[in-house]
């Protein structure tokens, strides 16, 4: 596979995350198998919302090449065992910026936003910008769920992996503020 600076009409299936400047080879591992999880979740749930299967494409895509933003990010906060300082995340929270910026090709002008704006949530609390629930593509929030769902139920290097009946009623307590309501529903439906 040939990595995301690969020629702008390249075929999505061709596309993967780049190594990380600096990062060790098994966290950038894990931030890949991540996307690849992530990327499925979203795929699934794209399809139950009704998207066309060229929709459904673009979103995988976009959920596969969603925290490639992390490769500027530096190892020793990406795999900080303990909670960030404010400093240390607002570095993290430029991740999306980051890979919005790596992804201004002609080929990646439709998921651009989404990869940009994945942190955002309906209640105006996201990050980079603190869109309201309006100003968030549906496409986005899609990913925001998928990703949400993968990262609680996988071992993280600050703590270790929660149930799939922990994380399912995490996602319906967040539905409506930091998730979107309708997609957090769909996604239950679909992973029951």
């Amino acid at each position: 596979m040939a990595c995301a600076t690969a020629v702008q009409d390249a075929p999505a299936y061709e596309i993967e995350m780049p190594p990380a400047p600096g990062a060790l080879d098994a966290p950038w591992a894990e931030l890949e198998q991540h996307a690849g999880a992530v990327a499925r979740n979203a795929e699934r749930l794209a399809i139950a919302l009704g998207f066309r299967p060229a929709a459904v494409d673009r979103i995988r895509l976009a959920a596969q090449l969603h925290d490639i933003g992390k490769g500027s990010i530096p190892s020793a906060i990406l795999d900080k065992p303990g909670p960030l300082d404010s400093d240390e995340r607002t570095i993290m929270e430029r991740h999306p910026i980051a890979g919005a910026e790596m992804l201004e090709r002609p080929y990646f002008d439709d998921i651009r936003p989404w990869v940009l704006l994945h942190h955002e949530q309906p209640d105006g609390l996201g990050y980079p910008y603190g869109l309201p629930d309006e100003d968030i593509p549906l496409e986005a929030k899609v990913i925001a769920v998928a990703d949400v769902y993968v990262a609680m139920t996988t071992n993280r290097v600050y703590r270790r992996s929660m149930p799939a009946g922990w994380a399912k009623r995490e996602l319906r307590r967040v539905a409506g503020t930091q998730l979107d309501e309708h997609v957090v529903e769909r996604f239950l439906t679909i992973t029951s």
